[in-house]
């Protein structure tokens, strides 16, 4: 309770033990969704921290969750361009291009399109 914000409930423990291919999903994700470098998979810190709850589960090296990036990667990238292939709406492409200071040129591709009645942004 004492970790809870207010208005929220309190965080209950579990005796939930993730398989080895859902600790390999969660890692993927944990790593792509916050920028994180992959070699932070080797933390020993973090190992204690993920080992203290679940002291059986099999924490990959860095090497392999790279492999599971890129294979994330390429099956996403497969249902994006299916949905874009078949998306019956029109899409809407945006293209910016700019300068930092030390004079590296970026250039930032956007498309927009509705699906399923919301307006859906990819980079």
């Amino acid at each position: 309770m004492a970790f809870a914000h207010q208005g929220q409930q309190p965080v209950k423990p579990s005796n939930w033990v993730p398989s080895s291919p859902e600790v390999h999903a969660y890692l993927v994700r944990w790593i792509t969704e916050n920028c994180r470098l992959v070699q932070a998979i080797e933390d020993q810190q973090l190992h204690v921290l993920l080992l203290a709850g679940c002291p059986y589960i099999n924490l990959p090296p860095h090497m392999t969750c790279s492999c599971d990036i890129i294979a994330a990667y390429k099956k996403a990238c497969k249902v994006v361009i299916k949905l874009l292939k078949d998306m019956p709406s029109h899409l809407h492409f945006d293209m910016d291009a700019w300068s930092s200071p030390n004079h590296h040129a970026f250039v930032a591709w956007t498309v927009q399109f509705e699906f399923q009645g919301d307006i859906l942004t990819s980079c």
